[in-house]
């Protein structure tokens, strides 16, 4: 068995079979009832998805912004996806728009949609059929219809809770989803305040489409339980008094949600957030806006670099990231009212700042990415700088900069009343004239022995990866000479040393000519070793683009050893027109504004907008992984090209730019896993179904915790559980290993990849079997689930309980043809026994090649 770090593999493709289902999401309302001639509504309207979670309780939650020109769901039959829509919550309103004045009569609303399977699934991707979907949008309190009551509501991003029995089985009533974005309307439904007063925000026969009218935008959270019953919602307002000049706009652009004790018992909803705002600090203002428990600036490490603390006010209309959480009683009707702010800070300097990603490490730490950025317009002399724990100077005379972030922050002082504490922040990227940077999203693996964490985004700087301060880091890939753009992945130890600094250990570009990016990244929760990233990349010409991804293994080479990255496979769904990810409506808190020609000669945007030459502005998130490794990506493509694909729940192109989804398989063709993953036919012999009893998943099943690791939860008392492990391919199609007369033998192409194996107070033994498929006829020895009886252990291998490492298994195949094998990877605890067991075995699925 080998645990050496190898020279990284070439990239290798994701063939289209594995794509098993992609579909086309669209507003499918009939038109039979609606206004023809003159006042004639366009039937096709512009929708997007933003991001998606897949959670493990066997349900796909999206949300997305969508424009629709009816909500009258009693005289219009209204549909998503010929799937009827459960009306917004109160006080919003059912609505159908005409066109008056030569406005569009569409309305930019916000959709949240659950697909599974029914209780006796059926048919082809049963776990893709629309179970639920509901509108989320609110009220403007004005008269309707008319095209100055028209208010957007804009979607960010989607955060999920799953919540189980005593049985294991998903509670839905007891699950909790979070949605944020930002909203035009003046209210939304059970708020802080009552649910149904707000302010009035527009006033006047002005059409709230030309560029901020009365009023700007509001972040808001909603929440809902597992079946799509709306619970409770949070306004981020701001003070508009009634002289048209409105202080600024907010957005939520994350949200992470849970379920913990309340201290006077039961249980609460807590609603962990980033945003961005361009409010400033309003102390009289009795909002959400208003800083509470801020942190603490960090101490100065030079005599021109001041950071800003927690409540700095960087001034009107000056863009600020923000962190908070709230809280709300965990029952089947809450109170909006009675949600508590537990803290709120601003996170800026005195220029353009924005947080877009959050992941939680613990039950009070947390982590933030996002940027700063100051263009060419406007120098500026003085005032608090970003608050960074290394930084080398004072950016504020530096004519242009933009960088991205990362932050840590640690809550625990907030529970009693006192202020959030910064524990590091740290930059991205170079500073200098034509140089920029941008992080979009973070994903903790908070389960792992050592934990880490990883950071996407998007950079034009090929030196990213030697900027940070004592950082030497060699990419994975390199960004080519002919990028203009390219996503980058960091991953990084959540270690905080005496000297915060952000403590890098691996890193990748994505490789790419021309314009690309990555704007998602995750994984399963318990795979501490796998690593997926969502984004976009060329597609024939600068301003045509293909939604892209790729899977990535920590290689640990040592116990305890650095986690260097292998690129393992990417691939991407290929169109003639523009496709995206995590994509945002068009009427949203940082919409474009122009700007003269700098003196590199690129147009700029706005300071959020974080990379000149970009036609567009995604948001952050866009994909998600579930406990088989499956992922599923979203977004939005304008091309009856992007496929369809997975039987009848896979709907064709309607037309203009639709909502889109897929579900991806990061395999080769002829590797599939005994858990219905992968390619399930290899040369003419099927995978062996499991049987009744036996789930081909990682056994023995009894022992696993029904979503994987959760924050704060540890199982029930008393019971040792199981983390689930995951075993995958490295290298090309499976295929006779070359010079087989290479001595002493010949050198390897194909891998297997396993996790970290269970940690043991003593030492694991881990031991490889290989044979021909067959289905286990009951469950083994301690509840494994035995797929390769007639195989033979190849070789074993001991691990330092403390920091066990992942583990990748050189493959020589034979020189044959029609040839299946199987894989599995066996583990014992020597200290640990299951409680359900009385034994410490665990086992992977199989994982089947041929070739």
């Amino acid at each position: 068995m080998a645990c050496a770090q190898s020279l990284a593999p070439p990239v290798y493709s994701v063939p289209p079979d594995q794509v098993h289902y992609s579909t086309h999401d669209y507003s499918s309302t009939p038109t039979v009832n609606l206004p023809t001639g003159p006042e004639a509504i366009p039937v096709d309207v512009p929708e997007a998805w933003a991001d998606v979670k897949t959670p493990g309780d066997g349900r796909t939650y999206s949300v997305g912004t969508i424009n629709v020109f009816t909500t009258n769901r009693v005289a219009d039959l209204v549909a998503f996806s010929h799937v009827d829509l459960a009306p917004a919550p109160f006080p919003a309103q059912q609505f159908q728009l005409a066109t008056l004045g030569g406005v569009s009569g569409s309305k930019e609303v916000v959709v949240l949609q659950c697909c599974g399977a029914d209780l006796v699934p059926s048919g082809s991707n049963p776990e893709q059929k629309i179970q639920w979907q509901v509108f989320w949008y609110g009220d403007s309190h004005l008269p309707n219809p008319g095209p100055h009551a028209r208010k957007p509501t804009n979607a960010r991003a989607i955060s999920v809770w799953p919540v189980y029995g005593q049985d294991g089985a998903p509670n839905r009533l007891e699950t909790r989803i979070a949605i944020c974005g930002e909203t035009y309307e003046s209210t939304t439904g059970n708020n802080q305040f009552d649910g149904v007063s707000g302010w009035n925000k527009i006033d006047g026969n002005t059409s709230v489409l030309l560029p901020y009218p009365r009023g700007l935008p509001n972040g808001y959270i909603a929440v809902f339980n597992g079946e799509g019953m709306f619970l409770w919602s949070h306004q981020f307002f701001f003070q508009d008094p009634g002289s048209h000049a409105p202080e600024g706009a907010s957005a939520i652009t994350d949200v992470s949600i849970r379920v913990e004790p309340d201290p006077e018992g039961g249980f609460r909803d807590v609603v962990t957030y980033c945003g961005i705002s361009a409010f400033g600090d309003h102390v009289s203002e009795d909002t959400a806006l208003t800083p509470r428990l801020p942190f603490d600036a960090p101490m100065s490490i030079g005599p021109t670099y001041v950071p800003a603390g927690g409540d700095t006010d960087n001034g009107q209309g000056q863009w600020d990231g923000i962190v908070g959480r709230l809280h709300n009683l965990h029952t089947a009707s809450p109170v909006g009212s009675a949600t508590v702010k537990d803290f709120h800070s601003i996170v800026g300097g005195v220029v353009q700042d924005g947080l877009w990603g959050i992941a939680e490490l613990t039950r009070d730490r947390f982590v933030v990415v996002g940027s700063t950025t100051k263009d060419f317009v406007g120098a500026i002399a003085s005032g608090a700088t970003f608050p960074f724990y290394v930084s080398p100077t004072d950016w504020n005379g530096t004519s242009e900069y933009s960088v991205g972030v990362v932050m840590a922050f640690d809550a625990s002082p907030t529970r009693s009343g006192n202020n959030l504490t910064l524990e590091f922040s740290a930059s991205l990227g170079h500073v200098g004239e034509g140089l920029h940077t941008h992080a979009s999203d973070v994903m903790a693996h908070y389960a792992a022995t050592q934990p880490t964490y990883s950071v996407v985004g998007t950079t034009d700087d090929p030196g990213l990866f030697a900027s940070n301060f004592g950082w030497s880091l060699t990419p994975v890939v390199p960004m080519p000479a002919g990028g203009i753009t390219n996503g980058f992945l960091v991953t990084a130890n959540d270690i905080i040393p005496v000297n915060p600094v952000l403590n890098a250990l691996s890193g990748s570009f994505q490789g790419n000519d021309g314009i690309g990016g990555w704007t998602g990244v995750a994984g399963w929760n318990e795979y501490v070793d796998h690593i997926t990233v969502v984004g976009y990349a060329p597609s024939g010409s600068p301003n045509l683009q293909d939604l892209t991804f790729s899977s990535f293994f920590v290689d640990t080479p040592s116990p305890g050893g650095t986690g260097l990255l292998e690129l393992l496979r990417s691939g991407s769904i290929a169109t003639a027109p523009v496709e995206r990810t995590a994509v945002m409506g068009e009427i949203n808190a940082n919409t474009p504004r122009p700007l003269p020609i700098g003196s590199n000669g690129l147009v700029y945007l706005t300071g959020l907008d974080y990379l000149p030459g970009i036609p567009f502005s995604p948001a952050g998130g866009g994909v998600a992984v579930d406990e088989r490794g499956r992922m599923s990506v979203i977004g939005a493509a304008s091309s009856a090209g992007f496929p369809v694909k997975g039987g009848a729940h896979a709907r064709s192109y309607r037309g203009g730019q639709d909502a889109v989804r897929a579900l991806v398989d990061m395999l080769p063709l002829g590797v599939g896993r005994a858990d219905g993953s992968g390619i399930q036919v290899n040369s003419g012999q099927s995978i062996p179904y499991p049987l009744p009893g036996t789930t081909g998943r990682t056994t023995p099943t009894c022992a696993l915790t029904p979503f994987g690791s959760q924050i704060g939860v540890a199982g029930l008392p008393g019971v040792v559980s199981l983390r689930r492990m995951f075993i995958d391919w490295e290298g090309p199609a499976p295929s006779a290993t070359p010079n087989p007369q290479s001595l002493p033998s010949p050198p390897p192409i194909h891998w297997l990849l396993v996790d970290r194996p269970p940690a043991d107070l003593q030492a694991i033994g881990t031991i490889v079997q290989f044979g021909i498929p067959t289905a286990p006829s009951s469950l083994g020895i301690g509840g494994l689930e035995d797929w390769v009886p007639s195989g033979v252990g190849i070789s074993s291998q001991l691990f330092a309980s403390s920091a066990p490492e992942s583990v990748r298994i050189p493959l020589v195949l034979p020189p044959a043809t029609g040839v299946t094998f199987s894989a599995q990877v066996v583990s014992w605890m020597l200290s640990t026994t299951f409680t359900c067991t009385g034994q410490g075995l665990s086992a992977t699925p199989a994982i089947v090649f041929s070739y």
